[in-house]
């Protein structure tokens, strides 16, 4: 068989709401962890920098895992999913 290869390295934040993001990323991780110590469930959770792709990159990975989305990188990952003709008001 063969392996996949590792995945890229994160590529540096490009904009302020990147940074912003990735500061989310950090605290969506804090919560989760304690959502998981005090009540024993786990959580998904999508950071972006609107509610739609948030929920989009949500349901990425559940369960109990989060996604990020750059504010830069948000319309190209949007396309590679596909799923621009099936959200109201995008695309």
């Amino acid at each position: 068989q063969h392996e996949q290869p590792p995945p890229p390295p994160p590529r540096p934040p490009e904009t302020d709401e990147d940074i912003l993001i990735a500061r989310a990323t950090h605290l969506a991780s804090e919560v989760r962890a304690e959502v998981k110590r005090v009540l024993g469930l786990r959580c998904c959770c999508g950071i972006a920098h609107n509610k739609t792709i948030s929920k989009i990159a949500a349901s990425l990975h559940k369960p109990g895992q989060q996604t990020a989305v750059c504010a830069s990188g948000a319309s190209a990952c949007i396309q590679r999913l596909g799923v621009m003709r099936r959200v109201c008001g995008v695309g």
